[in-house]
This record gives C-alpha cells, sequence and structure tokens, in this order.
C-alpha cells in the first residue's frame, strides 16, 4: 500500500423518494486533501463547461 494521501471528507445529504424509489442527494462536500505526490485524470467536471475543463487541463 503506497503512502502519501490523507483525506478528511464531511458533507451533508438528503433522502428523496420519487416512485416508490430512494434516492440519495449529496447537499454539500467538504473535501480536504493533503498529497505529497500525485497523478489526477478527471472527467466530466464542472458540468462539462470547457472553459474551466481547458483550464484545469492546461494548468
Amino acid at each position: 500500500m503506497k503512502q502519501g494521501l490523507k483525506a478528511i471528507i464531511k458533507g451533508r445529504a438528503s433522502i428523496n423518494e420519487k416512485e416508490n424509489l430512494k434516492y440519495l442527494n449529496v447537499d454539500s462536500l467538504d473535501v480536504d486533501l493533503l498529497v505529497k505526490n500525485v497523478h489526477l485524470n478527471v472527467k466530466n467536471i464542472y458540468r462539462n463547461n470547457l472553459i474551466l475543463s481547458e483550464y484545469i487541463k492546461n494548468n
């Protein structure tokens, strides 16, 4: 197991019911990461906003 990442995740969720099915909705999510070395691959970020996606990809 590699070491070098610590994460603290806090959030708030609610349950919605529709057509006799229950859905968990994440209302807020707070992620604190402490990273020593990282390689990151993301997709479908920012609801496919091209400007934000290109900025993150190039920086």
